[in-house]
């Protein structure tokens, strides 16, 4: 009896992964919806800790608190993993719980059209890319975020004619092709969609005041107030500094 359950719970693990990653490729919703029975706890003091830890306010402006919740989650995660305190399977389980919310967030049928709305989704964008990247660790340049990047630069593109839209949410802009940098790779960031991201990322960071400028480590803050990984954000980071004409000191 054992025995088929567990063969039935790996079954219906391998579907929901499965199910997962044609979603998160075609950029659609779950044709099955998790059921969260068998969420995995995720030790107190790593929740807390992640609360305690600020968001900048482009994440926090959000009525709904939708997609605060989701990069709470993430930060959670991120948090978990250092801490080696669970399995890897219910580790992938929890990976799971997390991205069903982000894809029920970004392809419900209701979509927020209000710029509060549209900067909620451009960030939850990203922040799918990031977990792809920093966390499930795939590939950059692999096919999957090569379409996830691609669906972030239209997104992100189609709002950049809208001041209302990052009004006030500068670093957002800062973070967003900071990620899209990521998803691209190093290789591919001679090229077009790379240029994009690497583009848009020099104007926000100079479009700053100039004590920002001035201050050292201004630009690693501003990011880490979204979701960072010293593994894969700091040697991007790091390529940017010298690779750019943006001051050394705001990122050191």
């Amino acid at each position: 009896m054992f025995k088929q359950q567990s063969l039935r719970f790996q079954q219906l693990t391998q579907r929901r992964s499965a199910d997962i990653q044609v979603a998160a490729a075609l950029g659609h919703g779950l044709s099955f919806p998790l059921l969260h029975i068998d969420h995995p706890p995720i030790p107190a003091y790593i929740v807390e800790y992640a609360r305690s830890m600020p968001f900048d306010y482009s994440i926090l402006d959000d009525p709904s608190c939708d997609h605060a919740q989701i990069f709470t989650q993430l930060r959670q995660l991120l948090l978990v993993r250092k801490s080696s305190t669970i399995s890897r399977e219910d580790l992938r389980t929890l990976f799971n719980v997390v991205e069903g919310s982000i894809l029920q967030y970004l392809y419900r049928d209701c979509i927020d059209a209000s710029d509060t709305g549209r900067r909620s989704h451009a960030l939850v964008l990203a922040a799918h890319i990031f977990m792809y990247v920093a966390l499930r660790e795939v590939p950059a340049n692999s096919p999957v975020i090569r379409r996830m990047c691609a669906r972030l630069q239209r997104t992100v593109g189609r709002s950049l004619s809208s001041t209302e839209v990052w009004a006030e949410n500068g670093a957002a802009l800062l973070w967003i092709p900071f990620v899209g940098l990521l998803g691209v790779g190093e290789g591919a960031r001679a090229g077009p969609q790379g240029q994009w991201f690497l583009n848009l990322f020099q104007s926000s960071a100079k479009g700053w005041p100039e004590e920002f400028h001035r201050a050292r480590g201004g630009i690693r803050r501003a990011l880490s107030a979204f979701l960072w990984d010293e593994t894969h954000c700091q040697p991007l980071l790091a390529g940017l500094a010298t690779g750019t004409s943006l001051p050394s000191g705001i990122i050191d």
